[in-house]
């Protein structure tokens, strides 16, 4: 008897509805849910599952220098979210987790940064120096650029 094989992978999309709206899917393996029950000493259906909104606007993000950031408390059979009322011209990435015994944030995945649309005259040319200098040499990353690392610990 064959046993079956997980073809889950871990995954966390985010794209852009409006400039206030993103919508954000992901997909968590069995076997990303089994270490992190063994990581924490706890049953994947016991914990609290969260996605954390960043604002990381024109910053080097690092997992803990985001401008500001929300929780949102997801369901256990959720996989997808809309998040809204969110800002015009700003970067955003989210991280799906679980709140641990503790309160405190561990996070399992990262989505992708995507900048909301501009939605006034006024926000157009945001970051353009900021590109043109990048584009020119003068720097050797762009300077909003994120970082991330798995099982990042975030205590509360």
């Amino acid at each position: 008897m064959k046993l079956m094989q997980d073809t889950k992978i871990d995954e966390c999309i985010l794209m852009v509805q409006s400039p206030e709206i993103l919508y954000c899917y992901w997909e968590l393996s069995v076997r990303k849910k089994d270490l992190l029950q063994h990581h924490l000493n706890g049953k994947w259906n016991k914990f609290h599952k969260k996605l954390r909104l960043y604002d990381i606007t024109d910053i080097y993000f690092n997992g803990h220098n985001a401008h500001k950031y929300a929780d949102y408390l997801i369901c256990e059979q959720c996989n997808e979210y809309f998040l809204k009322n969110l800002h015009s011209n700003r970067t955003y990435c989210v991280d799906i987790g679980v709140e641990t015994k503790d309160g405190s944030f561990f996070s399992l995945l990262r989505s992708n940064p995507i900048d909301t649309p501009r939605s006034t005259q006024s926000e157009v040319g945001h970051m353009i120096n900021s590109v043109s200098n990048w584009k020119e040499g003068q720097y050797k990353e762009p300077e909003w650029l994120e970082g991330f690392s798995s099982y990042t610990y975030y205590e509360k």
